[in-house]
């Protein structure tokens, strides 16, 4: 497991002699692979002009938009030198040491408000939310000088001589460059953007009421940005892709002919689907050879802290705050899908100065659940449980006590893994056909694969790990499928002989021949769940739930805003407790008898060894009664005194587990 920390310069100390490299390593126990400097201002990069040099750093490279305190410290004034010195420092330690700055540029200054001079004196390059004809605070890397020259072009070349000249083993390339700040909905629908869409889609004609040129014409802008929301927002999300992995491949041969490796943040924590019809982008433009890895935005536990103000200005009800666990596993894995020989690190949330959220005070039994999820996700490639994750990325890293590290070290080895040889729960099929769902979603509103299972989740399947749909045949558990229409024929040709447990298939529309054993409805609807491979034969039709259509419009209410559901035709949560229900007892996996909100997953880790993590959702205190497939010898609660007992009766175990936590159980069975 690796050891990537995100820390600000405040974290580090330029008065001290190794500039606080020491301390901080102390503090986190020598545990360091790698630190991202968060140096947050783009213009470090824009308007750089060489270290020959000493010069100051403004506040906004300084920390995190210039806040001015952490726990241990007051901001202090960096020098480009001292900068330089503290790199060599981390270096000679044998940590790796990235450039990390985000695509905004206005901080607090030593007088106030301030922003970068580059990036205020190119107002043309900003983000523009074309339906309030609003300039945003962030850049758009994909825009175009007023001469024609690209943006990207430009930076790109700052940024590899920022990394060479600091001495930086490579970029994190974070918020607002791995992806846009801004939804498609919203924007970029300025003049530059659209002639660059209609440059690269010749076919493509705008009507004659549609101005090309009306960047000065508010009521004209809107009008144009509206007609690509309502009539091109597929083919312009398509657009958004291909430029950004184009970006994204000129960023990443930049850097190997520096012997600078990258590694990306992921879009806004949203899986593949939702990262590409939301932002625009395909995680397979990331993949280079010297892509190190996807930094992964965990926000599963952080998720169900935060206000209203980070949720766009609307209360998230507490149903949604249950199986964020879950919803984050589901995305997780399908990057890893996507990009099964990259690595990922995943952002671990801790907390955070600048943004005034904190973990390790506030939740800590979340964040030790949250380290359990992550270690315990996996992926079946090969016939083989391969771990989506490769280690932890701490945000944000600074002002944290040697205890607290300790804590939250104690928990990574308290999840640790091993090489699994099962494990049971559902298997959900990834669809790699993005853009065929993203049309059919645009379109009618109907579930996609990653709500069909996030749904599933929430009726009480337990995801034990995901798998390319094309890699079925290598999979002995229970599956869960979601909407086969959309796979190819020699996927849909393995669905069809897979026989090794129960099959369930979610969908609109059936293309399998197979006899099926069970049928659910949801009322009149089209959505239909078929069952095949039931044990005990049983067959038959049911009827449970219904659907709720929803307008069909392409506007999503907060504009879309990631920590905002999208809309659905909305599936009741009778449909899928009732498909739930029907195969609980006929898949052979670990089952709670008595306390809703608990989840688990059995797996085996050698012979007649397994582990049971149990996951309680609630804010209380729960103690459920597990079922598992196995007969139990032995019991213990991981990182518990010996002398805890945990009452087990053949292959039936209680275990007390605390308010948003979780706990291990080690198992030896009969």
């Amino acid at each position: 497991m690796e050891f990537w920390y995100w820390i600000e310069l405040i974290g580090f100390d330029k008065d001290s002699e190794d500039f606080g490299v020491g301390a901080f390593l102390n503090g986190v126990g020598g545990r360091a692979d790698g630190v991202s400097l968060l140096l947050y201002n783009m213009d470090f990069v824009n308007a750089y002009g060489g270290i020959e040099t000493e010069r100051f750093l403004s506040p906004g490279e300084c920390s995190y938009g210039g806040h001015p305190y952490n726990e241990d410290r007051k901001i202090q004034r960096w020098t480009n030198f001292k900068l330089k010195g503290l790199i060599a420092e981390l270096q000679r330690r044998g940590i790796k040491v990235l450039l990390s700055i985000f695509n905004l540029y206005r901080y607090l200054g030593e007088n106030g408000p301030a922003k970068g001079a580059f990036c205020a004196s190119h107002p043309e390059l900003a983000e523009f939310c074309s339906l309030k004809f609003k300039r945003t605070d962030g850049m758009n890397v994909l825009k175009r000088f007023p001469g024609g020259a690209y943006f990207e072009d430009y930076f790109i070349e700052r940024a590899v001589r920022v990394l060479t000249d600091y001495g930086f083993d490579g970029w994190h390339v974070a918020d607002g460059i791995s992806s846009g700040r801004l939804r498609v909905q919203d924007g970029d629908y300025s003049d530059d953007m659209v002639g660059q869409f209609l440059t690269a889609r010749p076919g493509i004609s705008l009507p004659a009421d549609i101005a090309l040129a009306c960047d000065g014409d508010r009521a004209a802008h809107i009008k144009r940005a509206k007609y690509f929301v309502e009539n091109l927002r597929y083919e312009y999300t398509v657009f958004l892709s291909e430029r950004f992995s184009a970006f994204f491949a000129k960023l990443n041969g930049a850097c190997a002919a520096a012997g600078k490796f990258t590694v990306f943040n992921n879009a806004w924590a949203r899986g593949p689907f939702e990262a590409l019809f939301r932002y625009g982008v395909d995680y397979t433009g990331y993949a280079a050879e010297n892509t190190y890895a996807v930094m992964f935005e965990d926000v599963a536990t952080s998720m169900p802290l935060f206000s209203e103000a980070e949720q766009g200005g609307f209360r998230v009800p507490e149903s949604r705050r249950v199986n964020c666990l879950d919803e984050v596993t589901i995305a997780q894995s399908g990057i890893k899908c996507l990009l099964p020989r990259m690595k990922q690190l995943n952002m671990t949330p801790i907390k955070d100065t600048q943004e005034q959220w904190n973990m390790i005070d506030n939740a800590p039994n979340e964040m030790r659940a949250g380290i359990a999820r992550r270690d315990g996700a996996h992926i079946i490639a090969d016939g083989k449980f391969i771990p989506v994750s490769n280690g932890a990325f701490y945000c944000l890293s600074d002002g944290l006590p040697a205890d607290k590290w300790r804590f939250i070290h104690n928990a990574e080895d308290w999840a640790a893994g091993a090489d699994y040889g099962e494990i049971y729960g559902f298997t959900t099929l990834f669809n790699e056909n993005i853009r065929d769902e993203l049309a059919f979603y645009i379109k009618t509103r109907n579930l996609t694969s990653d709500k069909i299972y996030r749904e599933a989740a929430n009726a009480g399947f337990a995801i034990g790990a995901v798998c390319r749909a094309r890699d079925i045949k290598t999979v002995r558990g229970p599956v869960l499928c979601a909407n086969p229409e959309f796979y190819d024929a020699e996927t849909l040709a393995a669905l069809e002989k897979f026989d090794a447990a129960p099959l369930l298939v979610f969908g609109y529309k059936n293309p399998l021949k197979r006899k099926c054993g069970k049928i659910v409805k949801c009322g009149s609807s089209e959505f239909i769940c078929r069952i095949y491979n039931v044990a005990d034969g049983a067959s038959g039709e049911s009827v449970a739930g219904k659907v709720k259509p929803t307008p069909l419009s392409p506007y999503d209410a907060h504009g879309g805003i990631w920590t905002h559901r999208l809309k659905y035709n909305e599936v009741s949560a009778g449909f899928f407790k009732a498909c739930f229900n029907f195969i609980k007892t006929r898949a052979a996996l670990p089952r709670v008898l008595n306390a809703a909100n608990c989840k688990v997953v059995l797996r085996r880790t050698g012979g007649d060894a397994f582990t049971a993590c149990v996951t309680n959702f609630s804010h209380h205190f729960e103690l459920p009664r597990i079922q598992l497939p196995i007969h139990i010898q032995s019991a213990s609660v991981r990182g518990k005194p010996e002398w805890l007992e945990v009452p087990f009766k053949d292959g039936v175990f209680s275990v007390r587990v605390g308010n948003r936590g979780a706990e291990i159980i080690d198992i030896k069975a009969d």
